[in-house]
């Protein structure tokens, strides 16, 4: 592969030709030629021959470089044709290059770094004598410029040179300026070669060699493409099955290139854009605005190369989603940041997983609390209930004291069944179990479910074909129905509709990856549904929590859900509640299926 380079970044050795076509390809090479020679302290020596002297003078400081001071010093040096290539009134290359040697060793003993030269080759048209020797010349100062403390760039005008010198020139030249880029040549003949007498042979085995190595280049250059194409498709493909999007933040314009990943209900979204960030701030949730301006301001006067953050980000769909994001600060030559590169993922479910693993491990807690004295006050119920029930045996109809102890009975008794709620909870009570026909069970409680919800409420039954058995105490689906339907009743305040479904439903390990409470496998869905206010997503965090309850006070313990929660769990299962406020809420309840046909 041939380098490239611009005319700011030539140095000492190196030897160029430019061959341009119009006074403005040969201005944009003159003018920073000068300049990067005068701001490295190099002496600059200007050859004119079709232009004057004056000419380049007002060249300079049409462009910025008052040339007054460089010429009064010494540093530029604008000399004709006759002081130089033509001095005496011929050309003689050996003369040019021992006036070279000369001014260069003469530049740097002045204090210069370097020589830096250009020349107008027109003079050689005039015919003068000798003027036949400049390839020659050319040919030659390839083995005194580099190494050395001198560059030079020969100039050519298209325009009034033959082809053939011009091909000649080419010949002769390592790099060559086309516009404002410096291109190594690969058509370049080493002065060993092209000075030869065998020059023929010599240069045909050079071009030849010159062809083998292009075109071992150009098969590096495929190989090296096909491997970067490798090398980007195996990283598209890793970022895709990681789910992972990258940013841009430009800090220089403030635009920022974002390929986002999130989590979609149907699988996953994707989209990439280029935003300004007034938009990109837009979509971060406003609760994490100043936290994200924190933690990037802070990593960057700190001097750190990274930081992590989290955020929620506004997806397309109209839902903030989480996103955990690492972040690189680059920075500039001076120190200055300029751009903040990074990856993000969307982790909503993972946040939702830890929201359901805390509250797991809170209502276990509260469940072997509540269990433990639930326990006890059951047995000293058992205790009050059958002193009083030998208390009633002995108190005849008419005696005063029967009143009081039938209503001792009767408490005893409610608490009772309260503490075998609190226990179910817990996932302490005993319960006889056997494989049912859940369409069966709930085919026998339509009647009691149709009572307890009123007339004026529609309940709807949608029994699923062919559904797999479960095991289970059958009381314990009568509980959960009766706690659900009342909880519904009381949500639709006597008007509404209710609707019951079940069905079959397969449960694959990439979607336990988002629940810590599933397993693979066959489940039986017990669904019930209604189209009341709904629950907004503070309430749904806390619905399965011993004593919570939206009704008013006196209007139940709050033990309904956490029975039907600790029902469901003592059975292998989990529950599913979806509600959005003003649409309604669904229950449901996932049974392990036995032995499925």
């Amino acid at each position: 592969m041939h380098e490239t380079k611009t005319i700011e970044a030539l140095r000492a050795g190196d030897h160029l030709c430019c061959i341009f076509e119009s006074e403005a390809e040969h201005r944009a090479l003159v003018t920073p030629y000068i300049r990067s020679g005068l701001e490295r302290n190099e002496r600059v020596l200007y050859i004119v021959d079709t232009r004057t002297t004056a000419q380049i003078r007002r060249y300079l400081q049409q462009d910025g470089i008052d040339p007054e001071p460089y010429c009064a010093s010494g540093q530029l040096l604008i000399l004709p044709a006759e002081e130089t290539y033509l001095l005496g009134g011929s050309f003689d290359p050996e003369t040019m290059l021992t006036l070279l040697r000369q001014a260069t060793r003469q530049a740097v003993e002045d204090g210069y770094a370097a020589l830096r030269i250009t020349g107008e080759m027109t003079w050689m048209l005039r015919g003068a004598p000798g003027s036949e020797g400049l390839i020659e010349y050319e040919a030659k100062l390839n083995r005194i410029i580099p190494g050395s403390a001198a560059l030079a760039i020969c100039q050519y005008d298209r325009r009034r040179f033959s082809p053939d010198l011009l091909n000649a020139v080419i010949d002769t030249h390592p790099f060559v300026v086309i516009g404002p880029e410096v291109i190594e040549n690969p058509y370049y003949i080493h002065p060993d070669v092209y000075l030869s007498e065998q020059r023929p042979a010599l240069k045909l085995e050079s071009r030849l060699e010159s062809l083998r190595q292009h075109q071992l280049s150009r098969d590096q250059l495929t190989d090296a493409y096909r491997y970067s194409q490798e090398t980007s498709l195996r990283l598209d493909a890793a970022l895709k099955a990681a789910r992972i999007g990258l940013w841009d933040w430009n800090l220089t314009d403030d635009t920022l290139h974002v390929t986002l990943e999130w989590e979609a209900e149907n699988g996953r979204g994707l989209c990439e854009e280029v935003l300004d960030l007034s938009d990109w701030r837009a979509r971060l949730h406003p609760e994490d605005l100043e936290q994200a301006r924190i933690v990037k301001d802070e990593a960057i006067a700190e001097g750190n190369g990274s930081y992590d953050l989290e955020y929620r980000l506004l997806a397309p769909e109209g839902s903030y989603h989480w996103f955990f994001a690492r972040a690189s600060i680059h920075h500039d030559e001076d120190g200055q940041p300029t751009r903040i590169i990074g990856a993000h993922i969307d982790i909503s479910r993972h946040k939702e997983m830890e929201a359901r693993y805390r509250q797991a491990r809170r209502l276990e807690a509260l469940g072997r609390l509540a269990g433990g004295v639930a326990h006890e006050y059951n047995n000293m119920l058992g205790v009050i209930i059958g002193q009083a029930e030998m208390a009633l045996e002995d108190a005849s109809p008419g005696n005063p004291l029967r009143y009081h102890l039938e209503q001792i009975m009767t408490a005893a008794t409610r608490s009772a069944n309260l503490t075998g709620e609190i226990l179910a909870f817990a996932q302490r009570q005993t319960a006889a179990s056997e494989t049912i026909d859940l369409n069966d069970i709930i085919n026998g409680l339509l009647p009691m479910m149709r009572q307890l919800i009123g007339a004026s409420v529609t309940l709807s039954w949608r029994p699923g074909a062919a559904l797999w058995p479960i095991v289970i105490n059958p009381d314990q689906i009568g509980l959960i129905l009766s706690h659900l339907c009342s909880n519904a009743r009381d949500a639709l305040a006597g008007v509404g509709s209710v609707v019951i479904e079940t069905g079959n439903e397969e449960i694959d390990r990439s979607a336990c990856t988002h629940r810590s409470d599933a397993v693979p496998g066959g489940y039986v869905v017990l669904s019930i549904n209604d189209n009341g206010p709904g629950m907004d997503q503070n309430v749904l965090e806390i619905v399965f929590e011993p004593f919570f309850t939206t009704k008013e006070v006196g209007q139940g313990p709050g033990l309904g859900l956490p029975t039907v929660h600790g029902i469901v769990m003592q059975n292998d299962g989990f529950i599913d509640v979806i509600s959005t406020p003003g649409e309604g809420m669904t229950f449901r309840l996932y049974f392990p299926a036995h032995h499925r046909e």
